[in-house]
Parts: structure tokens; sequence; C-alpha cells
């Protein structure tokens, strides 16, 4: 019979030995080869679709195995030995999250390829590190960020994509490219690991989306790319099924050219080691229109449905405005657009009046303001902006709405209590002389004698002068704040008391289709 003494020793090293090779035991059950078993010359195969719906393999063979503080932090590289992938020029755009089979197990998703010769040597996030984002999620950003594409937008609304989001690089596809192909059937492909996958941002008139490949499957859960997508966490993206027409070779690297199906699901986390989600739950999303009107009456109208997300709209609305506006004005004008904004969420709604005006490109001045204002509002301190409808409608005209103030007519006296009627001549940008008539009431309360009308264009203001308003207390505080410079159309009439300069001013503004600038003054005698 066994001592105590070493039926305590027995226990121990069993011990020892179950939970050094528990780690081992869990691989097998789910499935996966852990980044310790990867080693360099071992050969495999990934899964991808390279073109319809069709999940292929291709062969490969590791040549690097790098180890970090964290399995965030580690990766191996592997060279793609399949002629397929050589003659579509290398690894695409696309391919990011190829699910990697060594020893017939998965051990990661194929995340990005480097920019080489024959573009054939690719980074492999390992599946440990994706398996995480169920349950912790690492936070660090990687470098590798996605393409997008824009179908149905023109070049220069993805090139201001590009510059305005966090993506890697953004790809205009006509409206030809939205319609379906040949070889496409109405039944949506049951999704499998190697799945063409969209990440959609926008669908309708549009569509912005990247393709990737879905890694892994786990009940209705999933986990693809292998990188971040807009590395932004916690997210509600639409997750898409593709088919892939075809493959592209790039000017600087190959990529994949894909048309949304159906959606198939959410995105819910995007990070450092790709994104997850689960299929058949579906996000909620925002309905957008953007309208142009003309001064006949007709209408042309755009209809998306968007992502409720106020940071993804700050990077792809003031983009889709720019390309309805270039479709609208075919060409890159001058102009001025007074555009109406209606925003609707669960607990807050808002309407104003933006006015936009530019002598040599008035759609990239109208961009570039709604982006002003878009990222302001994302960046409120009141609370997370989810909208439900979002409507923009706008005018065109053809002039560049910038004048001088010329002369200020007006009596030489007037009663408190009662208005002074006036007139303001504006001298416009290469048109004939405007006259706006004013009214500017005498509170009963106006200090009588010596009084002086002072009137100034809002668009002398300085952008500093503009957004020197104080700390907003509350939301309505904040949205003036921020809609400031985009309202500096007309001018504002002061009438202040010369007898008694304690007593205060009354200020109006006056709104007009032009950007005043300069300033008039008039001394008026006030009275019972």
């Amino acid at each position: 019979m066994p001592s105590k003494r070493a039926g305590i020793f027995l226990f121990l090293l069993f011990s020892a030995i179950f939970f050094w090779l528990l780690p081992l035991v869990e691989a097998e059950e789910t499935g996966y080869l852990p980044l310790s078993e990867v080693k360099i010359g071992m050969r495999g195969y990934g899964k991808t679709v390279f073109y319809g719906t069709k999940v292929e393999t291709f062969d490969l063979e590791v040549i690097d195995v790098v180890s970090g503080k964290s399995i965030e932090d580690a990766y191996f590289v592997i060279r793609i030995t399949d002629d397929r992938v050589r003659e579509l020029g290398g690894i695409s755009a696309g391919m990011s999250g190829s699910p990697i089979f060594l020893k017939d197990r998965i051990a990661g998703a194929l995340a990005y390829g480097y920019e080489s010769k024959d573009n054939l040597i690719g980074v492999v996030t390992p599946i440990e590190a994706m398996l995480a984002l169920w349950g912790s999620s690492g936070t660090r950003k990687k470098e590798q960020r996605s393409l997008m594409l824009a179908m149905g937008l023109g070049q220069r609304a993805a090139s201001f994509l590009e510059q305005h989001a966090p993506v890697r690089v953004a790809l205009a596809f006509p409206q030809l490219f939205r319609g379906r192909s040949s070889g496409m059937t109405s039944a949506v492909p049951e999704l499998v690991p190697g799945s063409a996958i969209g990440v959609q941002l926008l669908s309708g008139d549009a569509d912005i989306l990247s393709i990737g490949t879905l890694t892994y499957l786990e009940g209705d859960k999933f986990l693809a790319l292998g990188h971040p997508f807009l590395h932004y966490g916690k997210v509600a993206y639409f997750l898409s099924s593709i088919y892939v027409n075809f493959s592209v070779s790039g000017k600087d690297f190959p990529f994949k050219v894909g048309t949304p199906i159906e959606v198939v699901g959410i995105v819910e986390e995007d990070r450092q080691s790709g994104i997850a989600g689960r299929i058949g739950v579906f996000p909620d999303s925002c309905d957008l229109q953007i309208v142009a009107r003309d001064r006949n009456g007709s209408s042309q109208s755009f209809n998306f449905k968007v992502v409720q997300d106020e940071r993804v709209l700050a990077d792809i609305l003031p983009s889709l405005f720019l390309d309805v506006l270039d479709r609208v004005l075919d060409c890159q004008c001058s102009g001025t657009i007074v555009v109406s904004v209606r925003l609707h969420a669960r607990d807050f709604s808002f309407e104003d009046r933006f006015f936009w005006t530019s002598k040599t490109d008035v759609a990239a001045e109208g961009a570039n303001g709604l982006d002003r204002f878009l990222r302001g509002l994302s960046q409120n301190p009141f609370f997370e902006f989810r909208p439900q409808r979002i409507s923009l409608e706008f005018e065109h005209f053809p002039y560049f709405g910038w004048g001088k103030l010329g002369s200020l007519s007006c009596p030489a006296s007037a009663e408190q209590g009662k208005f002074i009627e006036g007139e303001v001549t504006v001298f416009p940008y290469r048109r004939e002389t405007i006259t706006f008539p004013f009214r500017l009431p005498v509170p009963d309360n106006f200090p009588s004698g010596r009084a002086e009308i002072v009137i100034w264009g809002k668009g002398s203001e300085s952008e500093s002068r503009l957004e020197d308003t104080g700390t907003p207390m509350n939301i309505k505080e904040y949205m003036e704040k921020i809609t400031a410079s985009e309202k500096r159309n007309g001018f504002k009439i002061e009438l202040r008391s010369l007898e008694n300069e304690s007593a205060g001013s009354y200020l109006i503004e006056v709104p007009v289709p032009l950007l005043v600038e300069g300033s008039l003054s008039q001394e008026v005698l006030i009275g019972r």
C-alpha cells in the first residue's frame, strides 16, 4: 500500500499534468490548432471564394512564427503556393478572414498580405486571438485597414470618403456594377468558413461596404477578417452575403469586386483581431433621404438605409451628399446651396437650414460643411446620437452668394414700442445691387435720446467669434454653437443707446441668401 505522502505526491503530479494538457484538450475539442503548435515548414490550405459564392481551397506553407507579449501581438506568416491565387495577382483585399488550416484544424485567419512583387506572402491572426472577441476584447490597433467599395458612387465621393474615414482606400464603382450578375441566383447562399461576406454600412441607391471572408462559425456566432474594419469597438454594422463578380489586380494590390446579396446578420465587435457578430440577428437602421429641389417645383429623391452609428454617419454621409450634388449639378461649379436638415432619434429631433456657397466648387463646400456639422454632433457631451430618420433637402442657385454692404436708409427718429423700418443695399458678386427691407422693433423700455443702428454682415465674423459662446449648458445651446458657422448668410442689426451704455442693446438677424461682409451705422433719435 502506498504511503499517505506518496498518495499526495501522485495527486499533485497528475493534477499538474492535467492542467498542462488542458489547453491541448480544449484545442482538440474546439477543432483549432493553437499557435504553440504552428511550426515553420508546415503545409496547409485556406478557404475563400474566387468567383460567385462557391468556397474553394488554396495551398500554402508556414514560413515564420512570431510570438508577442500576448496572443493579440502574435502571428504567423505564410506563403501561398497556389497557382490560382498567383494568376489572380496574389493575396487580394477580400481574402481577409480566409480560414487557414494546418493539420486539418483551423489555425487562424489570413489578415493581410505584404505588397511585394508576387504578393503571395500573408500574415495570419491566430484563431485564439479571434476567439477572444467573444469574451474580452483587444484594444490596440493594427496598421492594416480595410478597403472600402463605394458601389454606385463617383470617384470624387470615394476620394472624399477615403480622406475622412479610417479606411485603407475607398474605390468607386459606378451604377452599372450594382446590377445582378448573370451567374447570381435568387437563393441566399449558406454561410460557411471561407464564404465571402460584406461588412456593410449603407444600402439603397448606393452601397458602401468592405468585402472579406468568414473565418469561423459556432452556432449563430461568427468571426471574420482577422484585422480591424474601422476599429470602432462595440458596433452594429450590417453583415451581408456577397456574390464575388471578379478580382482585379489593381494599381497597388489586387482586390475582389462583389455584389451584396442580402443582409444576413449583425457585426457587433470591430477589434484588433477581427470582427465578430451573429447571423440571423439584424441591426437597427436609419432611413436616409436626400432630395434635390429646383425653382420649377420638380425634385429628385435618393433613398438609403445606413447603420445607426454617429461615427459612421460622420464618416460616410458627407461623401454621399457630395455624390448626390455631383450627380444633380453635373459639374464642379460655383453656386449656392440652401439645405434643410431634419434629424429624428428616439429622444431627439433637430431641424434647421444651412447655407453654403463657393466661387469654384459648391458641392465640395457643402460636403465639408456637412462634415463639420456631423462631427460636431457626434462629439456632443449629452447623449449618443442614434438616428432613426435623416432628411436633407437642398436647392441649388447658380450664383456665388457673396455680397458687400452698401448703404443704410432709415428714419432719423423713432418711438419706443414702435418699429424702425428701413432698407439695406448689398452689392453682390457679379450681379446687380439688391435692396433688403428690415423692420427693427424698439422696446418700450429702451432709453430715450440718441441711439445708433449698427448693421454688419455675418460673413465678416471669424470662426473663433462664431464659436466663442462659452460652454453650452444643454443640447440646444450646443446645437446653436456647432451650426453657427453653417448659417453665416445674412446680416445682423443692433440698436444701441448712446445716452446710456449700461442699458444694453437690442439685436435681430436678417437671413438673406448671401454671405454678406462689411458694416454700416446711422444715428437715430428715440422718444415717446
